[in-house]
């Protein structure tokens, strides 16, 4: 009783969240998805450049921020509200 209990709380709270900030759409995610390679290439240029050290670490640094951007939008967007399931069943995990 106690686990149904709390993936019934987990459940409203995931509701909750989906209500008041909605998941990413797919445009949001293509966007992102657009954004990291456009400062990959710029690495990639400044690289090929022989461009100076710091100026290679700001790039990068971009990047990564880009990248984890991208990997929370993805993460939102597979969230679903309710029980989760896992294989059709319910996941008590």
């Amino acid at each position: 009783m106690f686990q149904v209990t709390t993936l019934i709380g987990d459940a409203e709270k995931v509701e909750k969240e989906h209500i008041k900030n909605p998941p990413p759409s797919e445009a949001d995610i293509e966007a992102a998805k657009a954004l990291v390679k456009e400062k990959g290439e710029a690495v990639a240029q400044l690289k090929s450049a022989k461009a100076g050290k710091a100026e290679i670490t700001a790039f990068v640094a971009e990047l990564i921020k880009a990248k984890e951007n991208l990997s929370r939008l993805e993460e939102r967007s597979k969230l679903k509200p309710g029980i989760p399931q896992k294989d059709g069943k319910i996941h008590y995990s």
